[in-house]
């Protein structure tokens, strides 16, 4: 959502900054929600859990992104739980504000439309994962990226730590680490810290398909 960046400054200056560290928590699913968050540094992840403990609908998003605007809109309480992956640099406009906001601002409602857009074909993506073992889910997040909102360059360069995908996947690190060590080995990917290049994607595809 890089092409929106003027717009996020904006809002981000009419907010009261917080930092987070990661693992802490923005808000809950739930819990009322006291405004619109404009990350402008680091890493955040959204999930919902169910009844019964399972969690859904992840996706990650890096900065500049918003979360936070559904109960912006409908005033309702959070439809999620947010948690910093990173440390974090965030805005936090005020509800009724950033109501206002997204109410007077074309641009911001266009980038919320792009972000809703990209939740569908997130959810829809995970629904297809359900009968995936993790080694498949983790190929399938390396092969098609962009569609979980991951750091990408050119949609062959991942910025992102085992640990972040153990949290994503619901793996622990160290099988993540065994997957990702088979997957260059298979030559499908180069891996270093911080930082994952894919140079085989149809390889990957061939691990879930």
């Amino acid at each position: 959502m890089t092409e929106y960046t003027r717009e996020f400054e904006n809002l981000s200056a009419a907010g009261n900054p917080r930092n987070f560290q990661p693992g802490e928590i923005l808000f809950r699913q739930g819990a009322e929600n006291v405004g619109l968050y404009i990350v402008s540094q680091g890493v955040v992840r959204t999930f919902t859990m169910t009844r019964g403990g399972s969690e859904l609908n992840s996706r990650i998003y890096s900065a500049p992104s918003i979360i936070g605007e559904t109960s912006v809109i409908d005033n309702l309480p959070s439809v999620c739980t947010a948690m910093a992956m990173t440390a974090l640099k965030t805005s936090v406009l005020d509800r009724r504000i950033a109501g206002q906001t997204i109410e007077n601002t074309p641009a911001v409602m266009l980038a919320l439309l792009h972000k809703y857009a990209a939740l569908i074909r997130s959810f829809n993506f995970q629904l297809e994962n359900i009968t995936l073992t993790n080694r498949q889910k983790l190929a399938r997040m390396l092969a098609d990226s962009h569609i979980l909102g991951l750091v990408f360059d050119g949609r062959s360069e991942i910025r992102v730590t085992h640990e972040m995908i153990a949290n994503f996947l619901g793996a622990t690190r160290s099988k993540v680490t065994e997957y990702l060590n088979q997957f260059e080995a298979q030559g499908l990917i180069v891996k270093s810290y911080g930082n994952i290049v894919v140079i085989n994607r149809d390889g990957l595809r061939e691990l879930y398909e």
